[in-house]
């Protein structure tokens, strides 16, 4: 991993309150950016890219092939069931820091966008279970983490990633500036 890429990249747009992710986004954020990862790719992405883990399926992969992240964001949730007590046992083993926050489902929590600012910022590995919903986690971290590749799962279709460079993170920005305060 390349430690010059873990670096904090200050931008123009910050969480001051939890954001809700509009209806007529979901689908654009559900879509495939990029190809599909296979597990054999993992320890090569590794190498090349500081990463970030989006989703207990993607995290499970990463730690299965003897991969640890520098982010891992996970819920204990895969397609909306509890993930096997396994997992658990596996996402806790990991050394690093460890960290719960709450982001409800289609929102992005300021907790969850100020802790994935410390866990960049943290020299280790950080795990951060997400008590709620971890899925916009990816968007916030391709704005935030410039020069990491986000890796997240596509339900029924494996695993895909996004490295943050300057145009992502104008994409991901252009969808962050589009969702609304979430009202609690």
């Amino acid at each position: 991993m390349s430690t010059e890429s873990t670096r904090f990249v200050s931008g123009e747009f910050s969480v001051a309150a939890d954001l809700l992710l509009p209806e007529e986004l979901r689908v654009e954020l559900a879509k495939q950016y990029s190809g599909l990862i296979r597990e054999e790719d993992l320890e090569a992405i590794a190498r090349r890219y500081a990463v970030v883990a989006v989703g207990d399926m993607v995290c499970h992969s990463f730690i299965s092939a003897g991969v640890v992240p520098k982010i891992l964001v996970f819920d204990m949730k895969t397609q909306r069931g509890d993930v096997p007590a396994g997992w658990i046992k596996d996402f806790l083993s990991v050394p690093g820091a460890q960290l719960k926050v709450k982001s409800p489902p289609a929102v992005l929590s300021k907790e969850l966008w100020d802790t994935l600012v410390m866990a960049w910022n943290f020299p280790g590995t950080t795990k951060i279970q997400v008590v709620g919903e971890e899925d916009l986690a990816g968007l916030a971290s391709i704005y935030l983490m410039e020069g990491a590749i986000v890796v997240y799962g596509l339900p029924g279709r494996g695993m895909t990633g996004i490295v943050s460079t300057k145009a992502s993170r104008e994409q991901a920005l252009a969808i962050l500036r589009r969702m609304a305060p979430a009202s609690r």
